[in-house]
């Protein structure tokens, strides 16, 4: 009935909001620091009072920047894996609540 599926409440948003704003703030800061860092590598390399060679600083330069394309490659790579995986979840998810539930089977049939 109606009244069945009006008390059903499958996840506490108050807590999945506080987990979100959790993990962009953390995501966040990990970006921050994650910036600043490669900026204060490249501030050394260009420093010249470090005692390397010319061709020393260079190929460290490039190795920090393939780093870079290396990490935000992967970045998208995880990215679109997450959206196919949650998109695939969350059909999968509706289905076995619609399959499993004698209240949603019924409300099913109903509008069926």
């Amino acid at each position: 009935s109606d009244e069945e599926l009006k008390r059903v409440d499958c996840y506490e948003t108050q807590v999945l909001l506080v987990f979100v704003g959790y993990a962009f703030v953390i995501f966040f800061i990990t970006i921050v620091f994650l910036v600043l860092l490669t900026l204060h590598i490249f501030i050394l390399l260009r420093d010249t009072s470090i005692s390397m060679s010319e061709k020393t600083k260079s190929y460290h330069r490039n190795m920090t920047k393939a780093l870079i394309a290396q990490v935000c490659s992967k970045a998208d790579a995880k990215i679109l894996y997450s959206l196919t995986f949650i998109s695939i979840h969350s059909f999968m998810h509706a289905s076995v609540v619609l399959g499993t539930s004698a209240t949603y089977r019924k409300a099913l049939k109903h509008l069926i």
